[in-house]
């Protein structure tokens, strides 16, 4: 049986949804989900946060000239969402895959949820591109998939 962190390292070859909690934000700060897109062997990209706080990320979007980088996503369209959800694509992250540079994931809360749909990975990948403050180089790392 794989061990937490070689299945979290398996998840990032997937396009997929996972939770875990970051060691780094404040102890009360619960597990989030997050999109794994994986760019090549040895990164993945994160993008940050799966958030329930609809109105207050599109608020803050709205601020920043940034609305074009959200995703609204329902129950529907992720069913391991209890309610409507923002995927904030403007927020991207990309991390190293080696087990040494993921210091800040709490392994024993990672789960990894299944495969994105079609419809809502188009939908991630179009966020990304549009986003005004995701740079060049990593919109250019996205996978050319054929997109179904």
């Amino acid at each position: 049986m794989p061990s937490l962190q070689e299945a979290f390292l398996t998840a990032l070859n997937t396009c997929g949804i996972i939770r875990f909690r970051d060691k780094r934000l404040d102890q009360s700060v619960s597990e989030h989900y997050y999109v794994a897109i994986p760019v090549d062997r040895n990164m993945s990209l994160l993008l940050c946060i799966i958030t329930s706080q609809v109105q207050k990320r599109i608020d803050y979007a709205k601020r920043m000239k940034s609305i074009d980088g959200l995703v609204k996503v329902s129950k529907k369209d992720i069913p391991y969402l209890d309610m409507e959800s923002i995927i904030d694509c403007n927020q991207t992250s990309l991390v190293p895959k080696t087990s040494e540079k993921l210091y800040w994931l709490e392994i024993n809360t990672f789960k990894m949820y299944g495969e994105l749909s079609s419809a809502v990975r188009n939908r991630v990948f179009a966020a990304i591109r549009k986003s005004p403050v995701v740079a060049e180089a990593i919109k250019q790392m996205l996978p050319s998939w054929k997109l179904r």
